[in-house]
């Protein structure tokens, strides 16, 4: 996620070394990667309290995140930096078919080198286990999935806007939004090159 967010502060106009930032991660996850993202950035880490409170104070600008209590946004303590964010979203997605990924599924390269078929299997059962809760969401409106007001109409805005498969899987379906983020990431010093999408993913789901 702040990958993206750095991305899209620095298209704004706002690059991500011209900003002090924090984070509250504790403990760290992957440190190699936070060791060069403060090549790239500034980066202080806060001890003994939460990002959150640190906003609420005014000691700090923005939070990239949501709050612990999602009533402290829109009304509380905090608002978006975007208002109208579901516009934006829309607006965004339009110019750049972009929708900022942030997950994948890895398989231990011992396991695939042995049987590389098991990439295509776990794909495949990702790609039905999908199939079945998207018809579910779509067709059994008498007994909600998901007790979402209107979720007849939340369905077909989102059809109109991403097509039938809006979470698309794989390589191809992500492409418009995969190029980009492997760019930011150079950008950002968290790889040493512009790495190729054969580098990354299986070889029997390239053309996934």
């Amino acid at each position: 996620m702040g990958i993206w967010v750095r991305a899209l502060l620095d298209e704004a106009g706002a690059p991500p070394e011209t900003i002090q930032w924090f984070t509250g991660r504790d403990p760290v996850v992957v440190p190699e990667v936070e060791q060069r993202l403060r090549s790239a950035i500034s980066m202080a880490r806060v001890h003994g309290e939460s990002i959150w409170a640190l906003l609420g104070r005014g000691e700090i600008d923005a939070v990239i995140g949501r709050p612990p209590d999602y009533r402290d946004v829109d009304g509380g303590s905090f608002r978006r930096l975007l208002p109208d964010h579901w516009a934006e979203q829309r607006a965004y997605f339009a110019a750049t078919s972009i929708f900022p990924i942030m997950h994948t599924i890895v398989v231990r390269r011992e396991a695939y080198e042995a049987d590389p078929q098991i990439a295509s299997d776990i794909y495949d059962m990702f790609c039905e286990a999908k199939r079945l809760a998207i018809d579910d969401m779509s067709t059994n409106l008498n007994a909600l999935t998901i007790s979402l007001p209107m979720l007849e109409a939340h369905i077909a805005q989102t059809r109109e806007i991403f097509g039938n498969d809006w979470w698309p899987y794989g390589i191809e379906g992500n492409i418009s939004t995969i190029i980009p983020f492997i760019k930011y990431c150079h950008a950002q010093k968290l790889t040493e090159h512009v790495v190729r999408i054969e580098d990354i993913f299986c070889k029997n789901l390239l053309t996934s």
